[in-house]
């Protein structure tokens, strides 16, 4: 973990519990012309967000997960309506969608791609971001806490984030109520999500003092209730532990690192038409086994960095399954955890394997896992989840 030299961004303002999205536009600058972007389950809370203290000039309805082209044609569509806040009511992509037209509108010189990582050419932000205001309705990405947003690129088949640390919403009201007609597929799946980037941010070694006290904080609390949500004995108080784990995991990625999971579940969005936590859920397991043995290799000869991160799981371990544990057994309640889930089926066939790991290499993620996995052994976790 680094001790020193780090820095730490969050939500000016952060509104959490019950109801809280009642209060969410006390906190929004009277009089403002906002932008709101919505789901179409979510269409109405705008409504009452705004009461009255702000106009909405323009609204964008996000019906799937943000793709480039689109979001770029929704900036060309809506940037006459001069907004100065952008208001998203709904999941990771709704958010994610809300940062990225917060980015593009009051930035003209370059085309919107051009500001992307690995397929653009990451040309910073020349004007401040709109500042965002969010609340979330899924416990899972963390989009709320976040400074990047996730974009689908098809023609380079593969996701791609816009980072800023200006995109950090600032304002947040997380209100567990909103979680209460999710649909289960897509709870379940924000949930996985939530818990593989709380494990993963607590066990990189870029992890911060700030970023490591969110990740354990948050796996203390959620990774429990995501296993009664998979059994199906969640009730309210595990809905408001998932919206917590949520947002201290956006906290915990934002001011840390993730790992190798989200390296591939990122590339394999790409591919494949799969809920992004529910890839999380299956390369879980074969990469933490991996990534386990890779680490016991290296304590056996010494490595104090391998021994601390070895730990790390262990306490994680600990914290899933209620007991003293060794880091192995992270590895078998994710498993269960899956094999309960019922999740959609995952189709590897056709896959271009050698691109796939080569694009896992370069992902921003996989640098924060504890070790790097070699090509062997990132095609092993592949051909495991093939077979």
């Amino acid at each position: 973990m680094t001790t020193s030299g780090w820095r730490v961004t969050w939500p000016a303002d952060i509104l959490f519990g019950s109801g809280s999205r009642h209060q969410l536009g006390e906190l929004l600058p009277a009089g403002g012309r906002v932008l709101t972007v919505v789901s179409r389950s979510t269409a109405t809370v705008p409504v009452d967000v705004l009461s009255g203290r702000s106009t909405e000039v323009e609204r964008v309805v996000v019906a799937g997960e943000p793709v480039l082209d689109e979001v770029a044609a929704e900036v060309a569509r809506v940037r006459s309506s001069d907004p100065d806040l952008v208001l998203a009511v709904g999941g990771g992509s709704v958010i994610d969608t809300a940062k990225a037209l917060a980015a593009f509108l009051p930035n003209r010189r370059h085309p919107p791609r051009d500001h992307l990582e690995v397929v653009g050419a990451g040309h910073p932000l020349d004007e401040p971001p709109l500042p965002v205001a969010a609340l979330p309705t899924t416990a899972g990405t963390g989009a709320e806490a976040t400074h990047n947003a996730v974009l689908a690129v098809p023609d380079a088949a593969r996701k791609v984030s816009l980072r800023d640390r200006r995109l950090t919403p600032r304002f947040v009201a997380v209100d567990p109520e909103l979680g209460r007609d999710v649909p289960p597929a897509v709870a379940l799946a924000a949930g996985l999500d939530a818990a593989v980037q709380l494990v993963e941010a607590a066990a990189s070694p870029m992890a911060t003092p700030p970023s490591s006290m969110a990740a354990m904080e948050g796996a203390r609390v959620a990774l429990p209730a995501l296993a009664k949500l998979v059994r199906g004995t969640a009730d309210g108080s595990d809905r408001e532990a998932l919206a917590y784990g949520a947002l201290l995991s956006g906290i915990a990625l934002a001011n840390g690192k993730l790992g190798t999971i989200h390296g591939f579940a990122g590339v394999l969005g790409g591919y494949r038409e799969l809920a992004h936590g529910a890839l999380c859920g299956w390369f879980a397991p074969p990469v933490l086994e991996a990534t386990v043995a890779a680490l016991r290799e290296r304590a056996a000869v010494g490595d104090a960095a391998a021994a601390a991160s070895l730990a790390r799981y262990g306490q994680l371990a600990a914290l899933a399954t209620g007991q003293p544990a060794q880091p192995e057994a992270l590895v078998g309640w994710f498993a269960e955890l899956v094999a309960r889930a019922k999740l959609p089926p995952l189709d590897l066939s056709g896959l271009p394997d050698a691109e796939v790991v080569a694009g896992v290499q370069r992902a921003s993620s996989t640098r924060g896992n504890p070790v790097e996995l070699s090509e062997r052994q990132l095609r092993g976790v592949l051909e495991r989840l093939q077979g």
